[in-house]
Formats: C-alpha cells, structure tokens, sequence
C-alpha cells in the first residue's frame, strides 16, 4: 500500500477507498479504525469529491442537435464546438476551486505569469502635478492723444482691488490697457471712463515724455495727479514710473 514519510496512506489510496476500489482497501481501511487523523482527511477527501461531482452535473447537459443543411450546420457545429470548449473550462475552474485536488495544488504551488518580480518591474503611477497657471494675456486698450489741458480720467465703478501702473509710452499718445477682466473705455473731449463692471488686476496708463496732465478719479476718491504725485508714487526697482493701489486703506490714500 502506497504510504507517506509519516505511515499514513497517501491520497491517492484514501480516494481509491472512497470510491470503493479495493485494491489495498482492507490495509486502508484497518488503518483508518486506528488513525483519527486519516478518518478526517478520508472525510474531506469524500466531501471534496462529492462537491466535484455536482459542479460538473450542474453544467451537463446535452449538446444541441444539428441540422445537415450546409449553411445551419456550420453554424450548429461551430456552436457546439463552443458549448464544448466552454463546459470543459467550467470543469477545469470547478476541480481548480477544490483544495484538496491536483490541479488546484498545481496551480497553488506555482508562481503565478505575474510574480512579484514582475511587478517590481512596472513602474508607480505617478499623480501628474497640477497645470502651472498661464499668465493672464495683457488686453488690448485705446490711445489717445495728450489733451492741451488736463486729462480727466474716471473709474465707471469704485475699485477696492487692482493697482495703476504709470509707464513710459512708445509713441506721441497716452495709452490705456488692463490685464485682468474685462475692461471698457469710453472716450470724451479731456475726458477717459473705465468701464470696469469686471475689475482687472492691472490698469496701465503709458505717458509720453513731457509734462502731460492727468487727474484719475473714483467716485469721491482722487487716486492719481500726474505729474504732481510721481515722486510720491514711484514704483523704485521696476519698470513702472509709479504705481498706484487702489483697495480702500488709509495708508494707500491719495
């Protein structure tokens, strides 16, 4: 009789008195009224088999008859080809979900096609960082030309965010632009309105050299007098000639 390391029958015998065959049954079965242990693994193994053999009735069932008219019965047949391939892998999964049995033992005791090495292997998902943010493009504006007088210039709404920068011009005109929301201009004699319902972050005013008057207002807030307030408002270290806050603070006051 086929025995293990231990003395015990191995699996195979313990099977074979489960179905009944009787080769070596008696030395296996004189052996299990002693051993308590083989009695337990005699019981699983007889569980485990029973369980096989209901999953494989479960899926039985009988292939579809086929017609002999050419094009139906390649049809039936390629169909049958299938329900055959399928049922023997539903017997192959039901005896692989057994403990006890080989194949699931096989399968167990065999690294898997994706091992830990090769999982090693696949680099982390990195999380892609946060877009940098773009710059907000400068608007196009208006240009005008110096006034003889003074040039009002007025805010259409009072302002509590956003500064004024005062710049160089290019050209002979002064010119408006913004960057930031959105901004109008309605253009009078002496006279300039901001129509800024969407307030920018920046308001520029370019000056051309020479000693051009501007006065920028804000409801009852007078927030720049050029070239009075240039030394007041200069902006040292940067390309503005001056710069102007326009939040509502007592140390931003004109």
């Amino acid at each position: 009789m086929n025995r293990t390391d231990g003395g015990h029958p191995t699996d195979e015998v313990l099977l074979a008195v489960a179905h009944g065959e009787h080769a070596g049954a008696a030395e296996a079965e004189a052996h299990l009224a002693s051993c308590a242990i083989c009695a337990g693994r005699l019981a699983a193994l007889a569980n485990d088999d029973h369980e096989v053999a209901a999953l494989l009735g479960a899926i039985d069932h009988p292939v579809p008859s086929v017609a002999f008219e050419p094009v139906r019965r390649a049809r039936a047949l390629r169909r049958g080809l299938l329900t055959t391939a399928a049922t023997a892998g539903l017997a192959v999964a039901a005896a692989a979900l057994v403990p006890s049995s080989p194949l699931h033992q096989l399968i167990v005791g065999r690294p898997t096609p994706a091992s830990s090495a090769d999982t090693a292997a696949v680099p982390p998902t990195v999380a892609a960082g946060a877009t940098p943010a773009q710059p907000i493009p400068l608007a196009s504006g208006i240009a005008v030309p110096p006034s003889p007088g003074e040039l009002l210039v007025v805010f259409g709404h009072d302002p509590d965010s956003g500064v004024i920068e005062v710049g160089r011009a290019t050209t002979g005109d002064i010119a408006f632009r913004s960057r930031g929301g959105r901004t109008g201009y309605q253009v009078e004699t002496d006279r300039i309105v901001i129509d800024n319902q969407a307030p920018a972050e920046t308001y520029y005013i370019d000056v051309p050299p020479g000693s051009h008057r501007l006065l920028v207002e804000s409801g009852d807030r007078v927030l720049l007098r050029w070239p009075d307030d240039s030394a007041r408002r200069a902006a040292p270290g940067g390309t503005a000639l001056a710069r102007v806050p326009l939040r509502r603070a007592a140390d931003h006051g004109p």
